[in-house]
């Protein structure tokens, strides 16, 4: 299947407000006609506040869930592929796409949006 801009611009905004430790927004996206990768980003992973790099890798799932349930409110079935390795390089988390009516729009998916973060507009 081939994702639209419109759509690769929805899953990606529902994936960036994910929330992240200490709010760095620790990750890096790009999306392709069927897929979206994800890994981390060096410059953005790295605070004080994130021993051992397990927020920044936590942050990166939250952004591909996201991702996953912001899909159902489309018709789309997400898959989310881990690759073994090093999260900072890329892709580490693949998030590929299908098309399914049979899909249920997931409910926390209403969730997303209002979310509470200490983010700047």
């Amino acid at each position: 299947m081939t994702l639209t801009s419109d759509q690769i611009d929805k899953l990606l905004t529902a994936g960036s407000l994910a929330p992240s430790g200490g709010n760095t927004q620790p990750w890096r996206a790009r999306a392709h006609r069927s897929a979206i990768e994800l890994s981390l980003d060096p410059a953005r992973c790295h605070s004080v506040l994130d021993a051992c790099g397990y927020a920044a890798v936590m942050a990166l799932g939250s952004f591909a869930e996201n991702v996953a349930l912001a899909a159902t409110g489309m018709g789309l079935r997400a898959t989310i592929v881990l690759r073994e390795g090093d999260p900072l390089e890329m892709p580490f988390v693949q998030v590929r796409f299908e098309a399914d009516n049979r899909v249920a729009r997931d409910e926390l998916l209403d969730f997303i949006p209002v979310r509470a973060t200490n983010r700047q507009s």
